[in-house]
């Protein structure tokens, strides 16, 4: 439980950096924070997304927990359509994150599902998923 306090402390003190400057120009900017379920060995992942009132800035994921054999991973599609916008994964296992800081400004305002899953290897099947929507 300790590490999941520490990873949700970690990021959002670089969600407030980050948010001040996005909202100093005016904009409602917001962080989105998802985590997975575990996994036997006590793996699980923590997937962000920050926005800026007009379209998504950053996804991230981390590897938390336990050494599974598991790398975390974090997806956001458009929900009325579930077309694919992003997708992320910690490949080198727990302890590591990976990010996404290089995403299109021409997002179209709408709601978005962010989903964060555990995944047995680069092509392997996705497990102990959690999802959740939000708006930009």
């Amino acid at each position: 439980m300790r590490l999941r306090r520490t990873a949700t402390t970690t990021g959002t003190l670089f969600a407030a950096l980050v948010l001040g400057l996005a909202s100093a120009g005016g904009a409602h900017a917001a962080e989105i924070v998802q985590t997975s379920g575990t996994s036997a060995k006590g793996g699980w992942g923590v997937g962000t997304v920050l926005t800026n009132g007009y379209s998504v800035d950053y996804l991230s994921v981390c590897d938390r927990g336990n050494a599974d054999g598991r790398r975390a991973t974090a997806e956001i599609w458009r929900t009325w359509d579930r077309a694919y916008y992003s997708y992320v994964d910690a490949e080198h296992g727990s302890g590591t994150c990976n990010d996404d800081t290089w995403l299109p400004d021409s997002v179209p305002k709408g709601t978005y599902t962010l989903r964060v899953c555990l995944r047995n290897g680069p092509s392997g099947s996705f497990e102990a998923c959690s999802s959740r929507q939000f708006s930009v």
